[in-house]
Parts: C-alpha cells; sequence; structure tokens
C-alpha cells in the first residue's frame, strides 16, 4: 500500500510549478515530469496540453507528499534506490520525449517544404500541360485545314483531268471527223 502511494504521489507532484492567483491562465508546460507542483485556486483557468493529467486536492496533497518524505527519511534503503531509480527514469523518459518532439518537429518542417515544393511542380506541370493542350488543338485545326485543302486540290486536279481528258476526246473526233472527210 505505501508503494502505491508513493507511486500516485510521484504521478501526481511531476506536474511544473506555479502560483497563480484568481482568474489567472497558466502558460506553462505540466508535461514537465520534473516540475513542482502547481497550485490552482478558484477560479483560474489551466490548459492542459498533455496526454493525461491528475489533479487532487489540497489534503491529498498534503498526505502524499508527506508519505513521500518519510520514505525518503526513512532507512529502507532498498526502496530509497528504487524510488531513485524510478525518478531517473523519469527524467530519462523525459529527455527522450523532448528529443522525439524535435525530431518531429524537424520532420513536420521537412514535409511541409517538401509538400511545397511538389505543389510548385504540379503547378508548373499543369501550366505546361495547359500550353501543350492549347499547342496541340491549334496543330489539330491545321491539320484539318490542311486535309480539307488537299481534298479541295484533288478534286480540283481530277476535274481538269477529266477536262484534258474529255478535250483530248473532242480533239480527237474533231480531227477524226476532218480526216475522214
Amino acid at each position: 500500500m505505501k508503494r502505491f502511494l508513493l507511486t500516485v504521489f510521484i504521478l501526481t507532484s511531476v506536474a511544473g510549478f506555479s502560483y497563480g492567483q484568481n482568474g489567472k491562465t497558466f502558460e506553462v508546460n505540466p508535461c514537465n515530469t520534473n516540475g513542482l507542483p502547481i497550485l490552482l485556486k478558484n477560479g483560474d483557468s489551466y490548459s492542459v496540453a498533455c496526454d493525461t493529467m491528475y489533479l487532487i486536492n489540497k489534503a491529498r496533497f498534503k498526505f502524499y507528499r508527506n508519505i513521500h518524505k518519510l520514505t525518503l527519511s526513512g532507512t529502507d534503503t532498498t526502496f530509497k534506490l528504487l524510488l531513485k531509480a524510478y525518478e531517473d527514469k523519469l527524467s530519462e523518459n523525459e529527455l527522450a520525449y523532448q528529443r522525439l518532439l524535435d525530431n518531429s518537429k524537424m520532420y513536420e518542417g521537412i514535409t511541409n517544404e517538401l509538400i511545397g515544393y511538389s505543389k510548385a511542380s504540379l503547378e508548373s506541370t499543369q501550366k505546361t500541360l495547359e500550353a501543350t493542350q492549347n499547342s496541340l488543338g491549334k496543330s489539330i485545326n491545321d491539320l484539318n485545314s490542311a486535309t480539307a485543302i488537299l481534298k479541295e486540290e484533288r478534286k480540283q486536279a481530277t476535274k481538269d483531268k477529266l477536262l484534258f481528258g474529255f478535250g483530248g476526246i473532242g480533239v480527237g473526233i474533231l480531227i477524226g471527223v476532218l480526216v475522214m472527210k
């Protein structure tokens, strides 16, 4: 039971330290597991930035603090060593969390830069694609008009050949009639 109470005390006493006044808003980081407790009074506002936070009243806090002092002042060296190892592990975990958070922020910045670069590249590609589509549309129109011109020229050439052929037949008949007479 003693260890359970000590564990609860440690978990509740690891918040950041600040004394508030009525109507104040606190802006400290309560996720720091090595800080002192924060005293909140009636009317104070507090924003919790961590994933979990434990709140206790004044009487319960004094009870846990007294148990902690008695534990540290006692003769049980094994429990003192265990408590010291636990507190050291909390400090180590806090440092690891900060490093992880810093790395996460760094990767977030890199990701945002990459997204910005990709967005700019996509916009440039879209502009190029639109210009290519416009150019292709103009080329198709030019090809269609060239095809129409070629068809018209073929018709004209066919007409000219037919006229020349009929003219040759007519001249041939005329010459044949003149020669026969």
